[in-house]
């Protein structure tokens, strides 16, 4: 293994690395999203209540 394969391979691992800090930010994202539309769809059955 040369040192342009290692150099490759380094890059590779980070990129990979960064993608899934990417995903887990996009999934807490999604998560906080549906979380929000559940208290908003809640909100708005209350004021009908009221």
């Amino acid at each position: 293994m040369n040192r342009e394969d290692a150099k490759g391979a380094k890059v590779r691992e980070k990129k990979k690395i960064g993608n899934v800090r990417v995903l887990k930010r996009v999934r807490q994202k999604v998560e906080v999203g549906k979380i929000e539309q559940e208290l908003d769809s809640q909100n708005s059955e209350t004021r009908f209540l009221l």
